[in-house]
């Protein structure tokens, strides 16, 4: 999904995981060529900001480890979603806020390391999603996509947490 013809498109919130050559690909919409038209291409490499998810993170194994006490996110592409992860040494218990661009209605999904929905809430677009207790033991998981498959590349949500040692008394 590119912008409309004749704007400029954005790449943005890619990490570069290792270090290595990387190749990128610039073609115009269906591949059509317009080879009177120069175009200008700028790469920039910001400093790492753990506050930010870090493509690709759609799965547990490719989650984006939690950075207290919050990251911000996008869904982007349409049918994406962005999963980080929490660890503890002890029984744990993890309060999980989204705030919920206007554009968007998201689901927030927790699940542990089997893959055991925990919990899961949805909000629409201007609220604040609150997961609140979720119980785990070592290592628990966080999901958020959009309900209905759309997505809103300018539009953050973000994904606070608060984690604190289970204590049964």
């Amino acid at each position: 999904e590119g912008p409309a013809v004749g704007s400029a498109g954005v790449i943005s919130w890619l990490a570069v995981a290792a270090p290595g050559t990387y190749y990128l690909c610039v073609h115009s919409r269906a591949y059509e060529s317009n080879g009177e038209k120069p175009y200008s291409l700028v790469v920039s490499f910001p400093e790492f900001d753990p506050s930010k998810e870090s493509e690709p993170n759609d799965s547990k194994e490719t989650a984006n480890a939690f950075a207290p006490p919050f990251m911000d996110g996008r869904i982007s592409p349409s049918g994406d979603r962005d999963v980080y992860g929490f660890s503890a040494e002890e029984p744990s218990l993890l309060r999980l806020e989204v705030s919920v661009p206007p554009s968007l209605d998201l689901l927030v999904r927790a699940f542990t390391e089997e893959g055991t929905e925990i919990a899961q809430m949805n909000g629409s677009g201007g609220t604040t999603i609150v997961i609140p207790d979720v119980y785990f033991e070592k290592t628990a998981y966080c999901e958020v996509s959009a309900l209905s498959g759309k997505n809103d590349p300018s539009a953050s949500y973000r994904l606070s947490a608060v984690q604190t040692p289970y204590s049964s008394e």
